[in-house]
């Protein structure tokens, strides 16, 4: 299934989800008086476009996935089988901490916006923080995680 691909494919793709989430920490930047002008466009720019990344290799790696199905018959009856990364949880030791992060952050948030009223950094970080953790928990706990992980399917 061209496993150095798939894996280079699924790190770009991480990597562009964290640095979407990493742009929402900029954010409080930009009520700062010596901000840059369309200090605000560039950031929402730079949000869509790792956001874009992340989301157009997953859906090369699914097609990869897809392609790959029609050919083994057994891995198509495996991949109905699994339900989707969104609804599944604690499923491998990834998908428990990324799980545990999000649940975290959740709280982290209620408890940040109780308190400060939503004014301070820490719900910045704690929505960084969610948006991450949501990513990354439908990443780890959906088929194209557990197709390049799985032993016998490579």
């Amino acid at each position: 299934m061209g496993t150095k691909l798939n894996y280079s494919l699924f790190i770009t793709s991480m990597i562009g989800y964290f640095l979407m989430s990493v742009t929402f920490l900029f954010m409080p930047l930009e009520t700062l008086e010596e901000s840059i002008d369309n200090y605000s466009n560039i950031l929402g720019i730079l949000f869509w476009v790792f956001l874009a990344i992340g989301v157009i290799t997953q859906f090369v790696l699914s097609y990869r996935l897809k392609l790959w199905c029609r050919t083994d018959k057994n891995a198509l009856l495996k991949s109905k089988r699994m339900s989707y990364g969104v609804i599944a949880f604690w499923k491998n030791p990834p998908a428990r901490i990324s799980d545990a992060v999000m649940l975290i952050s959740i709280v982290g948030l209620v408890i940040s916006i109780l308190a400060t009223d939503a004014t301070g950094y820490m719900c910045y970080v704690f929505v960084s923080l969610l948006v991450f953790a949501f990513c990354s928990h439908c990443i780890f706990n959906g088929k194209i995680y557990y197709y390049l992980t799985n032993k016998t399917y490579k």
